[in-house]
C-alpha cells in the first residue's frame, strides 16, 4: 500500500489540507438546519426594532409636541401674570395719585381754613376790644353821671331836710338808672 496509497491520497490532499474550523462547520449545519426559522426570527426582531423606533419617535415627537404646548402655555400664563401685576401696579399707581392729590386738596383747605380762622379770630378780637373799651367807656360816662347826680342830690339834700318817703324815692331811681 506504500504507493498507491500515496497516490490515493494526493488526489484527496486539497481536503486534507483545507480544513474546516468546528465552529464554521456548527454555523454551517445551524444554517442548513434552522436557517429559515432563524432568518424569520431576524426578520420579526428587525420588524420589532422598527416598530420600536417607530414608537420611540411617536412618543418623542408626542413629548416635543407636549412640551411645546406647555411652554406656550406656561408663556401664556406668564404674560398674563405680567398683564395683570402690571395692571396692579398702574392700579396702585393711580390710587397713589389720587391719594396725594386729595392729601394736597386737603392741605390746601386746611391752609385756608387756618387763614380763615386766624382772620375770623383776630376781626372778634378786634370787635371784643372795641365793645369792651366802649362799654367800658360807657361804664365810666354813666359812673361820672351817676357821682355827678349823687353828688348833687347829696348837695341839695343837705340843703334842704327830705324825708325819708323823698330819700327813698330817690334811692330808687339812682338803682333803675344803675340797672339802665
Amino acid at each position: 500500500m506504500g504507493t498507491s496509497e500515496k497516490s490515493n491520497n494526493k488526489g484527496n490532499d486539497k481536503p486534507a489540507d483545507k480544513l474546516i474550523d468546528p465552529a464554521t462547520q456548527l454555523h454551517e449545519i445551524q444554517k442548513l438546519l434552522f436557517g429559515q426559522q432563524i432568518a424569520q426570527l431576524e426578520q420579526l426582531m428587525a420588524a420589532m426594532r422598527s416598530d420600536l423606533t417607530d414608537q420611540l419617535a411617536a412618543l418623542n415627537k408626542t413629548f416635543s409636541n407636549k412640551l411645546a404646548q406647555q411652554k406656550d402655555e406656561f408663556k401664556l400664563q406668564l404674560s398674563e401674570l405680567a398683564q395683570h401685576v402690571e395692571a396692579q401696579n398702574s392700579e396702585h399707581q393711580n390710587r397713589e395719585s389720587l391719594i396725594e392729590q386729595e392729601l394736597d386738596s386737603l392741605g390746601k383747605r386746611l391752609d385756608a381754613f387756618e387763614a380763615q380762622t386766624e382772620t375770623a379770630h383776630d376781626a372778634l378780637e378786634k370787635q371784643f376790644s372795641q365793645e369792651t373799651r366802649l362799654l367800658k367807656e360807657e361804664m365810666e360816662s354813666a359812673h361820672h353821671a351817676l357821682s355827678e347826680q349823687v353828688k348833687r342830690q347829696g348837695s341839695d339834700l343837705g340843703d334842704t331836710k327830705v324825708d325819708r318817703s323823698t330819700l327813698a324815692d330817690l334811692l330808687g331811681q339812682l338803682a333803675a338808672n344803675l340797672k339802665a
